[in-house]
């Protein structure tokens, strides 16, 4: 009757296998659970610290909502971008509503999920140059900026600023170290236009961002040529380009339907 007592230590080991486990899953949900308290990114100070480090600009929130489910985020509106801190310096970046999400485990990664703008209207002054205080070092996989409005100030006065419309913006993998892929339609100003291009961009040559690596594939339709003195007619063109933002090359083939 020796055999129950010889089966009983194997008996205890999966119980003692379990109890180990289930104290080891505590542990390091108690870890976890203490570094997104002191790391957790979805507070307005850690925001507004980040958006201003990865812009080189003093950042106003007029309302923020933290949320946690189905992933923790947040929802910041009335976003205001301004370089130094007078309040009476004209915003070069407004956004209506800006919207910030990520899974758990992206945290502690530094990948910021999605990131979503809404009434995004930039202004770049002339000679206007992009200026980072420090590399955050934070991914973003997917950024959304549809309807967003960017526009150019023309040295001469009383110009009229060269405006583009981005009916479609979609980045993915978006970093400092690193190339992102876009996705692009936007509404070309002179000659008006719309223009659907896709590729890659970057990574962001601080120094010097006339060298920074661009190249994609592009429709041009319905140039409407009467933009320029003495012509008239539709433009579509459709080809790749590579080079940087200093100088692009580009491959393609034009039809000019009903030209004048």
């Amino acid at each position: 009757m020796s055999l129950p007592a010889a089966i009983a230590p194997s008996q205890k080991a999966p119980r003692k296998m379990i109890l180990i486990t289930g104290v080891t899953v505590l542990v390091l949900l108690l870890a976890g659970t203490l570094f997104l308290a002191s790391h957790w990114p979805f507070t307005r100070e850690e925001v507004i610290k980040s958006l201003e480090e990865s812009t080189a600009s003093s950042v106003e929130i007029r309302t923020f909502r933290p949320f946690y489910f189905p992933n923790p985020g947040c929802i910041a509106e009335g976003v205001v971008f301004r370089k130094g801190n007078d309040a009476g310096v004209p915003p070069f970046i407004t956004v209506e509503k800006l919207t910030l999400s990520t899974g758990l485990l992206n945290m502690f990664r530094k990948h910021l999920g999605d990131l979503r703008a809404e009434g995004a209207h930039v202004v770049v002054p002339p000679g206007g140059k992009f200026e980072q205080r420090s590399d955050t070092g934070i991914v973003i996989d997917h950024f959304e900026g549809n309807g967003s409005i960017v526009e150019f100030i023309s040295r001469k006065p009383g110009k009229e600023p060269l405006k583009f419309v981005f009916d479609q913006l979609a980045l993915k993998k978006v970093s400092t170290t690193a190339p992102l892929s876009y996705r692009i339609k936007l509404q070309n100003p002179v000659p008006p236009g719309e223009i659907d291009a896709s590729g890659q961009f970057g990574p962001l040559n601080l120094k010097n961002s006339s060298q920074t690596a661009f190249s994609g594939d592009y429709t041009f339709r319905d140039a409407d040529l009467r933009a320029f003195p003495g012509i008239a007619g539709k433009l579509f063109s459709q080809g790749k380009f590579h080079g940087t933002l200093g100088h692009v090359d580009i491959e393609g083939n034009t039809d000019n339907p009903a030209f004048e």
